[in-house]
């Protein structure tokens, strides 16, 4: 069965699914007596003070991003709501996770602190290997390996995962503790879960920082020859035009490293990509895209309103008018179609998230980056030619006011444009299309 483009993690968590934790803990093997000193009885966690890399972990205690695993009873009862991240990786680079191994049964008197480790991953072609590392920034060709037969409480290592799984795919380690041979025992064959790891190849429609800066720098870069130059004074040549429809093309083809089927200009600025553009819209290029496979079928949003007031305010007013009241002549009518489709298709899936936006019916084009990293607080930035990060950006609660933003002085600058011909107003309507990798990346 292939791997679903963008499954939620909440898929992870479903208790009867052959990925819950209910059936991870009853497939392996339990503490069957009460734990004494002589138990090696630790908790294998992400060590959050160290940043994993080619890999995002899900906050812990937030629904879909991590859950409450039941630990048995060997463990102190403070101890067994076990929280379980939900954590997305890079399909194609090795993961480095960071981990720490803390104590789990707290007795009184002596205790077994050492003991062994395995680690069980229910995707067998999955490659693990066990560094002795703290911080996963620090792991180089040498760094020596961690003996998972001589492990202890207090341990800082880091877990190297490689694989060849599809985007989409779901897989979970399980890691389980056994005594070794220590001053009080001889090694024992009892074995407890003590951790589990949730995880998720990085999906096609979702990127990481470092792919979703590739467009940002290419935007800030290509808007130093543009903003608040009148378009016949802009030097070199290649600016004097509208750039919007370029600009966003050249952001999407760095991000997606792909400089041929997108407009693409080099660093002298030549042209890379011979794409001509005369005539066309930002929609119509999206549907080139669409076809190629780096867009997902264009959402249209058209709940604005006209504030009449203010936009004849502006009319009569030339000199003050405009900046005064060209940012708030449009408003909003009703923002729910537009808020579900981002809660549908970013807020579910840790990452970024990036679309291809066309507002005031095709009269601009730019990118919208939705900053899923942390989902308690996701974040959106509107990116253009001439500004390259807007205005426009701020909590996600305030997605829909960034569009009215946009919108309205788009609007007024239209308006503007046709000659404020009373009656004859210019189109508000929003497309937007998700963008993603071709179906090979």
């Amino acid at each position: 069965m292939p791997a679903p483009s963008s499954p939620s993690f909440g898929d992870l968590f479903d208790l009867a699914s052959p990925f819950g934790a209910a059936s991870l803990l009853a497939a392996a093997p339990r503490a069957g007596a009460p734990p004494t000193n002589t138990d090696y009885l630790p908790i294998v966690r992400v060590n959050s003070d160290y940043a994993a890399v080619n890999a995002l972990v899900g906050p812990l205690g937030v629904k879909g991003f991590s859950n409450p695993v039941r630990l048995s009873a060997s463990f102190d009862p403070r101890e067994r709501a076990y929280q379980a991240p939900a954590i997305v990786v890079a399909k194609s680079s090795q993961a480095l996770l960071p981990l720490r191994i803390d104590l789990g049964f707290d007795p009184i008197g002596v205790q077994d602190g050492d003991g062994r480790l395995a680690f069980r991953c229910s995707e067998s072609s999955v490659q693990m290997q066990f560094l002795d590392e703290a911080d996963p920034t620090d792991v180089a060709s040498g760094t020596s390996r961690y003996n998972l037969q001589k492990t202890g409480i207090g341990d800082e290592f880091t877990l190297a995962l490689t694989h060849r799984l599809a985007r989409g795919t779901r897989f979970t380690i399980t890691i389980t503790a056994s005594d070794d041979k220590g001053l009080f025992e001889q090694h024992s064959s009892k074995q407890v879960v003590c951790g589990v790891l949730h995880l998720q190849v990085l999906a096609r429609d979702v990127f990481f920082a470092a792919d979703a800066q590739l467009a940002q720098d290419e935007m800030g870069y290509l808007s130093k020859f543009i903003h608040r130059i009148p378009m016949r004074q802009r030097e070199p040549a290649e600016y004097q035009c509208n750039y919007c429809m370029q600009g966003t093309e050249r952001s999407l083809g760095e991000m997606l490293r792909n400089r041929t089927d997108f407009y693409s200009v080099d660093r002298n600025h030549k042209r890379r990509s011979h794409i001509n553009m005369s005539g066309l819209t930002g929609a119509d290029r999206a549907q080139v895209f669409n076809r190629l496979g780096y867009l997902k079928p264009a959402f249209l949003f058209d709940g604005y309103s006209i504030n009449f007031k203010n936009l004849y305010s502006m009319v009569g007013d030339p000199e003050g008018g405009y900046e005064a009241n060209s940012l708030n002549v449009i408003g909003l009518k009703n923002t729910q179609p537009l808020v579900d489709y981002f809660k549908a298709t970013a807020l579910p899936y840790q990452g970024w998230h990036v679309y291809y936006v066309t507002l005031s019916d095709n009269y601009h084009t730019l990118l919208l980056f939705i900053d899923n990293t942390n989902p308690k607080d996701p974040q959106y930035a509107f990116w253009d030619d001439d500004e390259g990060k807007t205005p426009s950006a701020g909590p996600f609660a305030e997605l829909a006011e960034g569009f009215r933003h946009q919108t309205s002085w788009l609007f007024a600058s239209n308006f503007r444009s046709m000659g404020h011909r009373e009656g004859h107003y210019p189109k508000h309507i929003s497309r937007i299309w998700k963008v993603q990798r071709s179906a090979t990346g």
